[in-house]
Order: structure tokens, then sequence, then C-alpha cells
């Protein structure tokens, strides 16, 4: 018998990435998110946003080009 995990649960292995409203609101609107308060993975290009309260916003994707390097909405989560 398969039950469905909570997303947050099925994307642990996946790099967190915690923002505050401010990003969590440019991922709603499809804008990517600067990293430079935020750690970047060594390796991979997927994360786990999270915003305040510790809920999953987005599955976001790491874009080292450019100058420098932002998270890019991959999947946003309704709010």
């Amino acid at each position: 018998e398969e039950v469905a995990r909570p997303p947050a649960v099925a994307l642990a292995h996946l790099p967190r990435i915690t923002l505050d409203e401010r990003g969590v609101e440019r991922l709603r609107q499809g804008q990517p998110v600067p990293t430079a308060d935020l750690q970047l993975p060594s390796s991979g290009t997927l994360g786990g946003a999270f915003g305040p309260g510790e809920q999953l916003v987005a599955v976001v994707r790491l874009d080292r080009g450019g100058d420098h390097p932002v998270w890019r909405p991959e999947k946003v989560l309704a709010g």
C-alpha cells in the first residue's frame, strides 16, 4: 500500500532555502530570488524554498549563470 507523503517530507533530500516574506512573494510572482544572503549548495541545482512558519513555498532551481547566482522558481505551491 502506497501512502502519499507531505511535500516537505518528499523534498527533505534537497537543500533547504529559508526565505523572508519578500522572497516568498518574489517566488510566487515567478521572479528569481538572489542568493547573496543564502547559502549555496556544493552540488545539485534543486532546492526546497520555505517561508516564515516553515511552510514549503516552492521547488527552486539554482541558476549560476550571469554575475550573481539566483534561485529560480521551478514549481510554486499554492499559498
